[in-house]
């Protein structure tokens, strides 16, 4: 299959100002900045089918653009992937489980990608939260009864548009994209060995900038 995003390298350069997240295609690139704060520069496919960074993506990822306490840009589409690859390993695995034909995995994923984006799977309080020097998306009214050590929790955004966007991101890569997701499900042998926030979040949509290292799971020039 075509590649659908070649990296073009990355870059340092300041934060960029108070429009927040660009995601402007501009001669075949796309910018979008990481969770630190740092710009990502990625090439998009000529082929518009092979694209993963789609409208509905970026909208997505538009919705949960903020900043922190420090005044520094939060991406909080990296942050919202994340927890999509969380929900993406928890329910598939259990309908892909013993299935060990490569045909077998892709027909049991198809059956069940669109109980990965279920609403119930995305709650309502759902919020971006810097505790000390960890940034996170994480389900905000479980998160106050975990004991802490006393470190200062704060609320980044929340609400109905952290809830939307966050499973805005998973329909438009899980759900509109499971024909590609399932291929690479089928080639895996063991499921649960695989880092799926590196699956979902780096090598396909680059969401959270491009990954560290060479590819061994044969996705870096194939999809």
């Amino acid at each position: 299959m075509a590649a659908l995003v070649h990296r073009r390298g990355l870059r340092r350069v300041p934060p960029f100002g108070a429009r927040g997240i660009l995601a402007v295609a501009v001669l075949g690139l796309v910018r979008m900045a990481r969770a630190d704060g740092e710009e990502t520069q990625i090439e998009a496919s000529e082929k518009p089918e092979d694209e993963w960074l789609t409208p509905e993506l970026l909208a997505a990822v538009d919705k949960l653009r903020g900043y922190d306490q420090f005044a520094q840009p939060v991406h909080g589409g990296c942050l919202a992937c994340e927890w999509v690859a969380k929900s993406f390993r928890t329910t598939v695995w259990p309908a892909i489980k013993g299935k060990k034909k490569p045909d077998d995995k892709r027909a049991a994923f198809l059956e069940t990608a669109d109980s990965v984006c279920e609403k119930e799977r995305f709650p309502k309080d759902l919020a971006i939260v810097r505790k000390g020097k960890r940034l996170f998306l994480t389900n905000w009214e479980e998160e106050k009864q975990k004991p802490s050590k006393k470190e200062r929790m704060a609320i980044i955004k929340s609400g109905k548009t952290v809830q939307e966007g966050t499973r805005d991101i998973c329909l438009s890569t899980v759900a509109v994209k499971r024909e590609r997701v399932g291929d690479v499900v089928a080639k895996q042998k063991n499921f649960r060995d695989v880092d799926w926030r590196e699956v979902l979040c780096q090598r396909l949509t680059k969401l959270c900038g491009a990954p560290e290292g060479a590819d061994d799971m044969g996705l870096d020039g194939e999809l």
